[in-house]
């Protein structure tokens, strides 16, 4: 009997035989228009057995071209080679890392949940300066490379400017909060034209010159009787300023007074996305919205999420996001229309990192692992058609 395989075989030997099988083809391979994921590595971000309880790692990875630098809500914040996956150096901070690093240069900038932020040499994770706080430091560092200013906010609503190079404080900027109910977060501040933008947990947004911290203007948004934190961090979108408040709606704002120029009635604790004069925005309620930025109407949702999406993130045409109590999926971003998807185990509350140029994707999933996955855009669905 001859088998499929030995008739693959003797097509192709065919077609090595010179000029007598000239009228055979080999057509390019056939592709899906259904992107893949595929694994490059996975590791688990922590020491030894993950035997505690479900903790919320929530940090977005930092990437350079050789090292990604990911925290864990455990104790640990380590680098990784890019390529390999290999340990590249760890450290250890009580409470672990939680919201968030940033890069600048040969330093890496990180806010712990134990009360301190820290610069470290990004190649060997060495201590340079370290700044303590009053709480725990949930709200991910923003920098003005321009002023060499640092911006943060911890869990009792004060917003930090330090000086990246020393670690000394220039200013603070603090706001009681009356309230008995928060969601244990604090908005990561947003720089544009010399200004600070930040949600507090009361529910009012502010905006603060960059230099000393004075309030240029105070807007209260969420007056929900519960939960009214603003803890999202803001977006700035030519003259508004877009948020969304926890259980409560999306606002935009003027850029330069603090009123409201249109609202959407659902909200969350992650940030929106614009690009391209839309919005893409995850909400508490389980959906994916997408919103004309200018008006906040709306012209897709994509219902069904299992627990609350990440943030989302764009590229060409798919939207990436993740849902904490389930897996990595891409949409397509002029319809909602699910695409792919992919399971890391117990969800993930992390926006994820694109690599754009090299099409990598990475994230933290709910049990701490860390993925390295590659985005196949139009993966080969087949062997190739012989004509």
């Amino acid at each position: 009997m001859v088998t499929a395989t030995t008739q693959y075989l003797i097509l192709i030997g065919f077609l090595f035989i010179g000029g007598a099988c000239s009228s055979f083809q080999v057509s390019s391979l056939p592709r899906s228009s259904t992107p893949e994921f595929q694994v490059k590595w996975v590791k688990p971000t922590y020491d030894e057995s993950f035997v505690v309880h479900r903790k919320m790692n929530r940090m977005t990875p930092v990437v350079n071209e050789s090292l990604v630098i990911q925290g864990n809500n455990l104790e640990d914040l380590v680098a990784y080679n890019r390529e390999t996956g290999r340990e590249v150096w760890r450290k250890n901070f009580k409470g672990g890392v939680e919201a968030g690093a940033l890069q600048f240069k040969d330093r890496l900038y990180v806010t712990t949940n134990d009360g301190t932020v820290v610069a470290l040499d990004i190649w060997t994770g060495k201590d340079i300066w370290s700044f303590a706080t009053s709480s725990e430091n949930i709200s991910a560092p923003v920098m003005d490379t321009n002023s060499g200013l640092l911006y943060f906010q911890n869990a009792q609503n004060i917003v930090f400017c330090l000086d990246a190079e020393s670690g000394k404080q220039n200013w603070i900027y603090t706001k009681n909060d009356i309230a008995l109910l928060t969601i244990r977060g604090a908005a990561t501040p947003t720089l544009s034209q010399g200004f600070v933008f930040v949600g507090l947990s009361d529910g009012s947004f502010v905006a603060l010159k960059a230099s000393n911290g004075q309030v240029v203007w105070d807007q209260g948004l969420n007056r929900n009787k519960k939960f009214r934190d603003i803890d999202a961090q803001a977006v700035v979108y030519q003259d508004l300023v877009i948020v969304s408040g926890y259980d409560d709606k999306i606002y935009a704002l003027d850029f330069a007074k603090g009123t409201v120029v249109w609202s959407y009635p659902a909200g969350s604790a992650v940030a929106v996305t614009v690009v391209n004069d839309q919005v893409y925005a995850g909400l508490q309620n389980g959906s994916i919205v997408k919103l004309q930025a200018k008006t906040g109407e709306k012209i897709w949702s994509y219902e069904g999420v299992k627990g609350v999406p990440t943030q989302a993130i764009v590229s060409d045409q798919f939207v990436f996001f993740g849902e904490s109590q389930g897996q990595l999926k891409i949409l397509k971003a002029d319809s909602g229309k699910l695409l792919s998807s992919f399971e890391p185990g117990r969800g993930l509350f992390s926006k994820p990192y694109f690599d754009e140029s090299k099409s990598e994707l990475y994230f933290i999933s709910g049990e701490a692992y860390l993925y390295n996955l590659k985005v196949v855009k139009n993966p080969i669905k087949s062997f190739s058609f012989i004509h």
